[in-house]
């Protein structure tokens, strides 16, 4: 009777390892397919549990067993879960040097306590019970923690650095798994030594800081690319609101050249000859009749990214209306260039995958403060981008950092961002602290 309690508790000991490894690898890496998690997780739990359910039976603390069930879990995840290769390679293995050191920490403390049968099983029994928990509990706890801390962009990461990871690991694994293989052995025949224990241990904190290095480093270095995908970002739109400029100069060059064609046609319609005029308009000057909607306020830089939009909506089909209730001439004109560019761009992007097309922009002056205040349609699947800023792009590794260039234009000015989803309608409020601002009439 009591062997059959022992071998339902190992394989409820099983069961319970598949859950916690399945629900890691999917939070950590994510289905393939949304429409099948059930499926997916059944899968998962079940053919670990029968992997190592299966290698308890043939084996008992086998290295060899170790990597198969490594396998078993690398296997599931390729096929199951989203990710590269080398990432899976490198949790997989992380998972398994943590159960290899919560087996040598046990095995070491607990060492006077545990008992073994002929076979060198340990005999099953209240020892038996509190180490097993102790062990899924310290399991789950380390594996939330490396969700806690895992690289918030492992896009960023490059595959070099999961080899090098990956290289460590490996050699961790392989060492620990032949500590692991002595330790069991010497319990079993003789109780471990105290020098044993000491090795055991210090082995373990060893690990310990190698993987906190490890992320450390992985960490910075995202951090840097990061800071480099920002920089090209915010200069790439600098260059985007020169070139803007550049043509806002041109055009208002070219309205200054046609002054004397002007002339011409202010002549004509004196003189009652409005069809000759259009004519002249239309034929000679090739210019088709049409509702002018440029922007004109104090700042060039913001003249020019407005209007450029205003042509982008136009030519895109989408409705703009523009209120500019007051001048912004005490902020330097690249900062506001910049943040009108980033979030009229954004707002024309989402509003072009909507069914109403529309983008709404409103600049005005609440006491010392700026409010900018942009909507736009969009399609309602407004997903989080980089560091939880909300988008609407097809590759989502990339986007995100115009805003962050956004949020570090709002802090300069100690101001606030906030951005909302609302149905089909995307609003962002910003305010800046600005003071002397003048009030002029709306355009």
């Amino acid at each position: 009777m009591m062997e059959i309690i022992s071998n339902v508790f190992e394989l409820f000991a099983n069961l319970i390892e598949g859950i916690i490894g399945t629900q890691f690898f999917i939070r950590y890496l994510g289905y393939k397919s949304e429409k099948h998690k059930g499926i997916t997780i059944g899968i998962m739990v079940g053919s670990y549990f029968a992997a190592v359910s299966f290698c308890n039976y043939l084996t008992y603390m086998s290295k060899y067993a170790s990597f198969f069930t490594m396998g078993t879990w690398f296997i599931l995840i390729t096929i199951l879960l989203k990710g590269r290769i080398s990432e899976k390679i490198f949790l997989v293995g992380l998972h398994k040097i943590f159960i290899c050191t919560i087996s040598i920490m046990l095995f070491s403390l607990f060492d006077r306590w545990i008992t073994y049968d002929s076979n060198g099983y340990m005999v099953f029994g209240a020892v038996r019970i509190i180490l097993v928990i102790i062990a899924k509990l310290s399991e789950f706890l380390l594996l939330e923690l490396v969700l806690h801390f895992r690289i918030k962009e492992s896009s960023l990461a490059s595959n070099k650095i999961y080899t090098g990871l990956n290289g460590i690991i490996l050699a961790t694994l392989v060492s620990q798994e032949y500590l692991l293989d002595i330790i069991y052995q010497e319990a079993y025949t003789n109780h471990l030594a105290d020098d044993a224990k000491i090795v055991a241990i210090t082995l373990v904190i060893i690990d310990v800081i190698v993987y906190v290095l490890c992320m450390n480093l992985t960490e910075s270095n995202a951090e840097l690319l990061r800071e480099r995908m920002k920089t090209a970002a915010y200069e790439s739109k600098m260059k985007d609101v020169r070139l803007a400029k550049e043509f806002h100069q041109q055009t208002m060059k070219i309205r200054h050249d046609m002054k004397n064609e002007l002339l011409n046609i202010r002549l004509k319609l004196r003189e009652g000859r409005i069809k000759e005029a259009e004519d002249y308009l239309e034929e000679t000057l090739n210019v088709k009749l049409a509702k002018s909607n440029l922007v004109f306020t104090e700042n060039v830089l913001v003249d020019s990214v407005i209007n450029r939009c205003i042509e982008k909506c136009k030519d895109r089909g989408i409705v703009i209306e523009n209120i500019i209730e007051c001048s912004i001439d005490s902020m330097e004109e690249m900062d506001m260039a910049v943040l009108l560019s980033n979030l009229l761009d954004n707002a024309i992007e989402a509003a072009e995958q909507s069914e109403e097309k529309y983008v709404y922009l409103k600049i005005s002056r609440m006491k010392n403060y700026l409010h900018i205040h942009v909507k736009n349609s969009c399609n309602g699947k407004v997903l989080k981008g980089k560091m939880g800023l909300q988008t609407t792009k097809k590759d989502k590794n990339f986007h995100g950092y115009g805003l962050l260039n956004v949020q570090d234009i709002v802090k300069k000015y100690n101001g606030a961002y906030e951005g909302n989803l609302n149905g089909r309608e995307y609003v962002t409020n910003i305010a800046l602290y600005l003071p002397n601002l003048t009030v002029q009439d709306s355009n």
